[in-house]
């Protein structure tokens, strides 16, 4: 395997890089009931209004997510609207630290998502309604 990088996409990357992304998007989005559909998230993203994070290297991409900046009761989050990937096991750790150090820079306290049960395990999240939370 090459060696993965990560990092931001910029607005102004989305677009060439979502004919690469969508078809993982839109089996996340179908796995569980989410709060935007496959072509939001690519909106959202485009337009600056959330952030695609992407591991990948000079051939294949590995895991894209999408999230946004939230702020509920006083307590402000780093939300995951979306994420998939393949071969969990190179990128988890990176992906992990990368997401926890933007979060923490941009003053969220907590990760938070609506998704399956692997982030209980994976994240070491604890269920709050009907999503996750991680302590930062």
């Amino acid at each position: 395997m090459k060696p993965l990088q990560i990092g931001l996409a910029s607005p102004a990357e989305v677009d060439a890089l979502w004919p690469l992304m969508r078809d993982g998007f839109t089996k996340s989005c179908a796995v569980e009931p989410r709060d935007y559909s496959p072509g939001m998230i690519w909106q959202l993203c485009r337009s600056g209004a959330a952030y695609m994070i992407v591991v990948y290297d000079e051939d294949t991409i590995y895991m894209a997510s999408a999230w946004q900046f939230r702020s509920h009761e006083c307590r402000h989050t780093f939300h995951c609207l979306s994420l998939y990937g393949t071969q969990m096991r190179s990128w988890l750790g990176m992906a992990e630290h990368f997401i926890r150090t933007i979060a923490r820079e941009n003053g969220a306290t907590r990760l938070t998502a609506c998704g399956r049960s692997g982030w209980l395990r994976l994240f070491k999240a604890t269920t709050n309604g009907n999503g996750y939370e991680v302590d930062i």
